[in-house]
């Protein structure tokens, strides 16, 4: 629902549409936080960029709830979930990361 919501509207919401804008960047920095410490523990290469995947991630989250709102079914999510995970970065032999081609 907050992937959605208070995307339109008046001037009367701004406040509303502040606050769900607001939870969507929170979302968005949780994930951030928990990539960046995957990073520093050796999960992730040390070179990931761990904003853009954590921006990526949460477009992909917020996508896929508008999917689901608009009554995708769970073959077609986890379609998505699977196409998705092509672009998680790996190490490659030297620890730099490498993403897979799409």
């Amino acid at each position: 629902m907050v992937a959605s919501a208070g995307l339109q509207g008046g001037a009367d919401h701004a406040v509303l549409f502040s606050e769900m804008a607001g939870l969507r960047l929170n979302g968005q920095r949780a994930i951030h936080a928990r990539l960046e410490q995957a990073r520093l523990d050796g999960e992730l290469a040390a070179n990931t960029d761990t904003a853009a995947l954590a921006g990526y991630f949460a477009m992909v989250i917020q996508g896929m709830a508008v999917q689901a709102i608009d009554g995708a079914n769970v073959s077609a999510l986890e379609a998505m979930v699977t196409l998705a995970m092509m672009a998680w970065p790996s190490k490659d032999n030297n620890g730099s990361t490498r993403y897979r081609p799409l």
